[in-house]
């Protein structure tokens, strides 16, 4: 507790905190979470809480401090029992926490090592659907793209959550790009379904720049509903119109070009 308080304080300098086999237990790890929670808290990037009876309450206290958290980057919580439940907390926080790149999970009775409740969701599920929400594009989006490797999840279980900490590793903007490109053929129908025109596609990469990101494409449509508006006055419409302009000449110049072919082949014969 009184260590919790002092990560409180505002000039506390610690970055690197091991409480590995300390018994702190659910009391230690709810100091623990209040601790993290503090926006003061600015400093500490690696928190190692292995092996101290953590329950999935005390879990729930940890992930509630890890999405308020600014600066965790690793946090080991392996060889506490917090279960499925537990994980699943933490899964939630990382909807929100940008910033926490390795997660310690080994031996904590989840993923379907100790936990009968079939009501609770598995641990693996709730990690791959914070890594990869794929309700709709925005939601992929949000998704979290920090999270680099989690330690302890059974090999033969984590195929996927491998192939989306994977798509992290490659940077935020790489992340979003790839997961909106397994969104997209996982969902080939959602464009159409969702009513959007093919042909303004080009429209859309046109007014958020060559160069933009998906993420800077998505806030502009978001931003500029009109953009999905047919005008032929901007935009691609524009380039649409020189487009046909340049084919309208090129078929005039064929037409004369053949008109001329023809007329010198008759005039010897004249």
């Amino acid at each position: 507790e009184a260590l919790a308080s002092a990560l409180e304080a505002d000039d506390c300098p610690l970055q690197d905190l091991r409480l590995d086999q300390n018994d702190l237990g659910d009391e230690g790890a709810f100091a623990m979470g209040r601790a993290l929670c503090s926006s003061r808290n600015s400093c500490l990037y690696n928190l190692e809480l292995k092996g101290n009876s953590i329950s999935p309450a005390g879990a729930i206290s940890i992930a509630q401090g890890l999405a308020c958290s600014c600066s965790l980057e690793s946090l080991g919580l392996s060889d506490n029992p917090i279960g499925d439940s537990g994980v699943t907390a933490i899964a939630n926080a990382l909807r929100t926490n940008d910033v926490l790149n390795w997660l310690f999970l080994s031996n904590t009775g989840a993923f379907g090592e100790l936990e009968t409740n079939s009501n609770v969701r598995n641990g693996v599920d709730a990690l791959c659907t914070a890594l990869y929400d794929d309700d709709s594009p925005e939601r992929v989006m949000s998704s979290n793209h920090t999270l680099k490797e989690v330690y302890g999840i059974p090999s033969g279980r984590k195929t996927r959550l491998r192939r989306l900490l994977r798509f992290n590793k490659l940077g935020t903007p790489n992340a979003r790009r790839e997961k909106i490109d397994l969104f997209l053929s996982e969902n080939p129908m959602y464009i159409q379904s969702s009513g959007v025109d093919l042909h303004l596609v080009p429209r859309i990469l046109y007014k958020a720049g060559r160069s933009g990101a998906l993420d800077t494409v998505y806030r502009h449509i978001r931003e500029n509903p009109d953009i999905l508006r047919n005008s032929d006055r901007d935009g691609c419409g524009v380039a649409a119109e020189i487009s046909r302009s340049k084919r309208k000449k090129l078929q005039s110049w064929r037409r004369s070009y053949i008109s001329t072919g023809e007329s010198s082949k008759r005039e010897p014969n004249a």
